[in-house]
């Protein structure tokens, strides 16, 4: 009876020590710490320079440790340790991608436990192009320069292509921040766009946002080949050449009387006929094309000047006097031409198979010449043609008739 009463008592021992031990442990299992959990991190904002994190964490942290990732020493360096779940990382680089982590940590005494990373990518992005200026206007180019943008490794320039409806990225680049736009149409209007572009040390691209459109004009050339031709006794024609998008060209006549260049017309073609001259009857020209640019008035600069003349009177040839036959020689005379400057004689044996210059007569109030060195007893025919010089060239007057004789 006694064992039985001594072994009861030893059963009901161990299950008061058994009920100890657990509700010991149910108290120790409460008073040990969880260790938090940074579940997610949102880029709240981003400039250039700086990235603002925020993060979302499961259970109760005392604290967060902030960190950057070095690609230089492949290790990640603190920031920051603090309590509250936004922080801002300042004094980046522009165009640039960056690793950050968040670590969260509970505090328990002197004991510390901590969770673990959670890591984000993030990049700051590039200031958008701004002060975008025309630096220089030509007829067939232009330089556009622009605000150089920190962290920027290069520019990309967009133009408007009507037939796109919109701009196009052109080829290439600028490294500088400034660009030469070559191979334009004159007088014309484009519109141009730029963006800076930054080559991460990840080899990602970072692109700035477009800048504004920005308008460029080209000017009005230079009036060129000005010349004249169609000449007569009468008049002559005047051309030059042809220039895209101009509205007008300004002929302008060079006025004895008052030592000035007046405006005689604006032609809408480049050409002008000028009638009612004299004979031989000279002026001097210039030219400018006009043209209405981005609502704007633009001229070209004024052409070289042109010197031209109407052709001189014709005169008529005759045998001279005095028998040369059998000399090698023949006379030659023939009427004056008072506003020529000088004439030219031409010879053939055969007419049908045209004639070649023999003399040229300087001085216009020579009336007769003597042509040598031929053959004995041969038939030769002669012409003349007066002439007068302009711009070191030769206006010839027609030739009037043919003279048939013999050496």
């Amino acid at each position: 009876m006694k064992k039985q009463l001594s072994l009861k008592k030893t059963v009901l021992y161990i299950l008061f020590v058994a009920a100890l031990c657990a509700l010991f442990s149910v108290f120790t299992l409460a008073a040990k710490p969880s260790v938090p959990e940074v579940t997610g991190i949102k880029i709240m904002g981003k400039t250039s320079t700086a990235v603002s994190l925020e993060w979302t964490v499961k259970g109760k942290a005392s604290g967060y440790r902030i960190y950057r990732y070095y690609p230089e020493t492949k290790k990640y360096k603190q920031l920051k340790n603090q309590k509250s779940r936004k922080y801002t990382v300042k004094s980046l680089t522009p165009g640039e991608y960056y690793v950050f982590a968040v670590r969260p940590y509970v505090e328990r005494g002197k004991n510390t436990l901590n969770g673990s990373y959670k890591k984000k990518t993030a990049y700051t992005p590039l200031d958008p192009v701004t002060k975008i200026t025309q630096k220089t206007t030509e007829p067939t180019s232009h330089r556009l320069s622009w605000t150089k943008v920190r962290g920027a490794d290069y520019y990309e320039i967009w133009y408007y292509k009507k037939e796109k409806g919109g701009f196009v990225r052109l080829s290439g680049g600028s490294l500088k921040n400034s660009c030469n736009m070559t191979r334009l149409n004159p007088a014309s209007v484009y519109k141009y766009k730029v963006r800076a572009v930054s080559v991460a040390s990840n080899g990602k691209f970072i692109y700035s946002k477009l800048s504004g459109a920005f308008t460029a004009v080209t000017s009005v050339p230079k009036v060129e080949f000005f010349k004249a031709s169609a000449v007569t006794t009468e008049g002559y024609k005047l051309t030059w050449k042809a220039i895209p998008n101009v509205q007008a060209y300004y002929l302008y006549r060079f006025d004895n009387t008052t030592g000035e260049y007046d405006l005689i017309t604006a032609c809408n073609k480049p050409e002008y006929t000028v009638n009612g001259k004299e004979s031989a009857e000279r002026d001097s020209y210039c030219v400018k094309a006009y043209a209405v640019v981005n609502g704007k008035k633009m001229y070209g600069d004024m052409s070289d000047i042109l010197d031209a003349s109407t052709k001189p009177e014709s005169v008529s040839l005759y045998k001279g006097e005095g028998d040369l036959i059998g000399n090698k020689k023949v006379i030659l005379e023939w009427d004056e031409c008072e506003k020529a400057d000088g004439y030219f004689i031409y010879m053939s044996k055969d007419p049908d198979s045209g004639f070649t210059l023999k003399k040229e007569i300087t001085s216009p109030q020579t009336l007769s010449a003597v042509i040598e060195r031929l053959e004995n007893r041969t038939p030769y025919y002669f012409r003349i043609k007066s002439y007068v010089t302009v711009n070191n060239e030769y206006v010839l007057s027609e030739s009037l008739n043919t003279v048939r004789t013999f050496a």
